[in-house]
């Protein structure tokens, strides 16, 4: 929620848990501001909307506080503590734009499929990247596994993505039909467009989910995916990801 704070509040926290534990943390970043309007403007409260800049302007700051590097003079301002392995930054986005602001950076980026599913979108964003960036391509994909197809199936049923386009230039994912409307009526705004996605969801037994997972490694080349479980129920939830990651032999699950 970078919108919400300065990029130096959010450079020495993160410097502080570095040092804490270098080489294990890492600084995830999203463009949006999360939860609906209302919440935004509370969590924003008597922020300068003039002054804090654009997204990418956020950005840079932010990883130059992290990446001090080029800052020279006694007098310079420093995130302290300055930890011995930074923390590695990671920004997800579901557009072309994301991935050139995090290659000009050399960020990570996770293309978010959770979000917009649309193949299009994907090889377009992993084309981009694999152009303009040597590092690997991350995707963020919605998995749902349960003990049989039919149990996947019902859980899957229950999730929902929806996009959002206001008047006002607003571009926002949300969760139900629902919360769209909702989310136009708090920002003030009229829906220009509001519609159902096309996801990425795997749905299945713990096989079948390996399998979707890998044809999706195949075709595109996708080195690391980020596993999001959209499913209420806690228990059901680490259900889903310990029957997949038992699913591999070759790994050990502790959890």
């Amino acid at each position: 929620m970078l919108q919400h704070y300065s990029p130096y509040k959010v450079a020495e926290n993160f410097n502080v848990l570095a040092a804490l534990a270098p080489g294990r943390v890492d600084l995830g970043v999203g463009k949006a501001p999360g939860g609906l309007p209302l919440s935004t403007r509370a969590l924003q409260h008597g922020l300068n909307q003039q002054a804090k800049g654009s997204f990418a302007e956020q950005l840079t700051q932010l990883d130059s506080w992290i990446h001090p590097e080029n800052t020279s003079g006694e007098e310079a301002v420093r995130a302290t503590p300055l930890p011995p392995v930074p923390a590695q930054g990671f920004l997800l986005g579901a557009s072309t734009e994301s991935a050139q602001l995090a290659a000009s950076l050399d960020w990570h980026f996770v293309f978010a499929a959770h979000l917009n599913g649309d193949p299009g979108l994907l090889r377009d964003v992993v084309t981009f990247w694999r152009k303009n960036s040597t590092r690997e391509v991350i995707v963020a994909v919605q998995v749902i596994v349960a003990p049989t197809q039919t149990e996947a199936d019902a859980l899957a049923q229950k999730v929902e993505v929806w996009g959002v386009e206001l008047a006002n230039g607003q571009r926002v994912t949300v969760a139900s039909e629902e919360q769209a409307y909702a989310f136009a009526r708090q920002a003030g705004s009229e829906p220009v467009r509001i519609a159902r996605r096309a996801q990425s969801l795997l749905a299945g037994t713990a096989e079948s989910g390996l399998e979707q997972l890998d044809a999706l490694h195949q075709k595109w080349g996708i080195a690391e995916f980020m596993i999001d479980t959209p499913v209420a129920d806690g228990s059901t939830r680490v259900q889903s990801l310990r029957l997949l990651a038992q699913a591999r032999p070759d790994k050990e699950v502790t959890a």
